[in-house]
């Protein structure tokens, strides 16, 4: 196992700091930098993965944050549909009382104004053992479960939803369940199939 403070993912630096949420924990982040994806709002990019993980999986690591760090605010249409659907599965369970912070939605055109992504992780699943980059922050709509969404390698939408699991794979026990983007109680998004 390695002890190092400082490691290199592509042209990328982390660092390794104690965590702020358990003495007992560290975080590995990056420098705070401009992200495309979020129309070059500044963050620190988070490697979620143990000591063994960060030795094994250098190449993989690195194409995931190079991959990830290619997409531009253009990239951001494709979720929007699926961001969308979350806000309409909640609205179906709770009502418009979840609006406080928003006014009512008809379409997903204006979906993304109430999306506030503060965190990019990268991480890898339990139980398919694909890497992810994950955004992750609040949602107007939904103040306690918040927003994250995933790219498979960091190129692949793979799932909307709130904070818990990387991929819906993961949330269910299910790969199958990796077909879907959003799955809800009341409405379920799926991937799209390119011919």
């Amino acid at each position: 196992m390695s002890l190092q403070m400082v490691r290199k993912y592509g042209n990328i630096e982390f660092k390794k700091y104690k965590s702020a949420y358990n003495d007992d924990w560290y975080d590995w982040l990056s420098h705070e930098m401009e992200i495309p994806f979020c129309n070059g709002k500044k963050m620190k990019v988070q490697l979620n993965f143990s000591e063994e993980e960060l030795d094994q999986y250098n190449l993989e690591i690195s194409q995931t944050i190079e991959n990830i760090l290619k997409f531009g605010s253009h990239h951001r249409e494709q979720v929007k549909e699926h961001v969308f659907a979350y806000y309409q599965d909640l609205l179906l369970d709770i009502g418009e009382d979840c609006l406080d912070d928003m006014p009512p939605l008809e379409n997903a055109d204006d979906v993304l104004a109430y999306v506030h992504i503060s965190g990019l992780g990268i991480s890898i699943s339990q139980r398919t053992k694909k890497f992810y980059a994950v955004y992750s922050g609040g949602c107007d709509w939904e103040l306690e479960h918040g927003i994250m969404i995933s790219f498979r390698n960091g190129k692949e939408l793979a799932m909307v939803s709130g904070y818990g699991h990387i991929c819906n794979s993961d949330a269910y026990g299910d790969i199958k369940k990796d077909e879907f983007i959003y799955i809800g109680n009341n409405i379920s998004t799926r991937k799209r199939i390119v011919h």
